[in-house]
């Protein structure tokens, strides 16, 4: 179960990382992902994308509601939001 918790967490980062790197909206990339979750988690996905539309910046919207990455992913997230280091931060979350 924890290793099933970890690779959605790993999953989304990865998503969030490139994403991020292209320039693509992350709403969408959210979007997408709850499209092919099930249960709790596509209910949290499609909440923290409507977080993200609602114009919270990405460590609020993921602080907000069920856990879906790690506490320690947010923390850096929000140090590295407003910077070029956004990408290589979702990725090393990932890893």
């Amino acid at each position: 179960l924890m290793s099933l918790k970890r690779g959605h967490e790993s999953s989304l980062l990865w998503r969030l990382a490139i994403a991020a790197e292209n320039g693509l909206p992350l709403t969408e990339e959210v979007e997408a992902a709850a499209q092919t979750a099930r249960g709790d988690r596509q209910a949290a996905l499609f909440g923290l994308a409507e977080r993200l539309r609602d114009g919270r910046s990405l460590a609020d919207a993921l602080e907000v509601g069920p856990r879906l990455v790690p506490r320690s992913s947010i923390l850096a997230i929000r140090a590295a939001e407003n910077s070029a280091s956004l990408p290589d931060v979702l990725r090393a979350g990932a890893r």
